[in-house]
This record gives C-alpha cells, sequence and structure tokens, in this order.
C-alpha cells in the first residue's frame, strides 16, 4: 500500500466558500464573493436586521478564483451570489448538483456547466456525490422545503492523498454516518453555523452536537468546522465552538476551527 502524502488541503475563504486540493488539483465550493454588507438579512430568519455578509473576504477576489473548477453544492445566495455571477469567467468549468441548477447557471451566461456525476473523475481527482438534508423532515415538508431542498454534499478522493468530504449545507441524516464508514475520509468539513429561520425551533443545518458526533464517528479524521460568522441566520459562533471543544477536552489537532483565509494541510 502507498503512503498517503500531505497532498490534500482545505483553505477557509469565508463562511461557507472554501477551496479543496489534493495533489495539485484545486476546487473552488460555493463562492459567494459579496463585499461586507452589501445585502440585506435573510427573510424570516434569525437576526434578519443584520446585513450580509457580515465580514470581508480575506483577500482579493482574483485570488478566490485561482482553482481548476467550481463546485456549487447548490445555489443560494450565501454559497453562489449576484457578486460570483459577476466576477466568474463565463467559460469557467462550473460542476451543479442537478439540472434545474444547470439551467439556472447557464441562464446567467456561464457555458461550461455540468452536473456532478457520482464517481467522476476530474484531473485525476475522484467526485463522489453525498445527498443533504437543507432541514428537518418538518422543514422539508413544509412551505420551505421546496426552497430549502437537498444540497450536496462532495467526496474528494485521489491516490496517496487524503480523502476529503465537504459535507455541504445538510442536518446530520443517516447518509452522513454511511459516507464517513463506506469512504473512511482523513478529513470531513462540516457546515456549522447552526442556521436558523424564525419559525422553526431546529436548525436547517448543522451545529456543535454534530461537529462532536462527526469527531466521535471518524476517529481517524480531522474534523474542520466553517459557515459561521458570515450570515445573520448562523446563530453558532467559531469562540463558542472552540470552548465547547475544549471543555470536551478534543484533540486540537483534529478539531479544527479555521480563521477566514487559513490553510489546513493534511
Amino acid at each position: 500500500m502507498k503512503a498517503i502524502h500531505e497532498c490534500s488541503t482545505v483553505q477557509l475563504i469565508r463562511s461557507a466558500t472554501i477551496k479543496v486540493s489534493l495533489g495539485g488539483t484545486t476546487f473552488l465550493i460555493d463562492p459567494m464573493l459579496a463585499e461586507k454588507g452589501a445585502f440585506s438579512g435573510f427573510p424570516e430568519s434569525m437576526n434578519m436586521s443584520q446585513r450580509n455578509s457580515m465580514v470581508e473576504l480575506p483577500f482579493p477576489v482574483e485570488e478566490v478564483l485561482k482553482c481548476d473548477a467550481i463546485i456549487l453544492t447548490h445555489t443560494h445566495v450565501d454559497h453562489w451570489d449576484d457578486e460570483a455571477r459577476r466576477v466568474v469567467p463565463k467559460d469557467h468549468l462550473i460542476f451543479v448538483n442537478n439540472e434545474e441548477e444547470r439551467c439556472q447557471v447557464e441562464a446567467d451566461g456561464f457555458t461550461n456547466v455540468r452536473v456532478m456525476r457520482d464517481g467522476e473523475v476530474f484531473k485525476g481527482v475522484t467526485l463522489f456525490r453525498a445527498n443533504g438534508n437543507h432541514g428537518s423532515e418538518e422543514i422539508l415538508n413544509s412551505a420551505m422545503g421546496d426552497f430549502l431542498g437537498h444540497p450536496m454534499g462532495v467526496i474528494f478522493e485521489r491516490e496517496g492523498c487524503k480523502t476529503v468530504y465537504v459535507v455541504g449545507d445538510t442536518v446530520w441524516i443517516p447518509e452522513v454516518s454511511e459516507r464517513i464508514k463506506k469512504f473512511k475520509p482523513g478529513v470531513i468539513v462540516l457546515n456549522t453555523g447552526n442556521a436558523m429561520m424564525a419559525e422553526w425551533s431546529s436548525s436547517i443545518i448543522m451545529g456543535g452536537p454534530d461537529f462532536i458526533r462527526a469527531y466521535r464517528e471518524a476517529p481517524d479524521a480531522a474534523i474542520v468546522a466553517v459557515h459561521m460568522d458570515g450570515f445573520n441566520h448562523c446563530v453558532l459562533h467559531r469562540p463558542e465552538l472552540r470552548l465547547l471543544t475544549q471543555r470536551l477536552g478534543m484533540d486540537p489537532r483534529r478539531a479544527l476551527i479555521p480563521a477566514d483565509g487559513e490553510i489546513l494541510v493534511f
């Protein structure tokens, strides 16, 4: 068996916008590129008086856009905004979740848009899809269900590199555990901002308990927390999660809460 080399990296850009690189192939995931305070808070959500994004990008957009391909787990504005639609080159390769979103992105003038296939190979990296539920069954069966829907997660594999599982905007569902068992990722990236809508008592993405669960279910993996501190509806913040991990005695080499712009090397 070949040795695992340090060729997998995860860089938090801001909120849910990250870069994942394996063996030099880089994917930009969910680019949200507007300036701080560019648009109003999300209607019917917690802290909706707060303008979004709540923080600036950590470096120029030109640096953010350096990648081999873009992946959109879904097209909500905190993952793919008007500024991204404006500045991303129209011929850049963009992988999307489904045919509806392919048509949506192409309608904005993009010419190289592909629905990601399960097991697709791109520049030496194999991409596997993972289903997501953007809220509880109760929420998804409500009037909000069609809007929230089922974003995808993505597992990135390359020979000699640690496997990276970007779980995406989902609550914990059985498939998350199943994917961890099947792929045995060395890195699991969780959207842990505990995003809340005003009328529901449960979150539409993961939070602190899910971070702890992933840490325990994948004892050989690094767990990376993102999608915090950027948008009004995310009510779990990095200092709170960091304090929780310290209180529980979680290994800081595995329980990772990066700063905006930080690169993690595995």
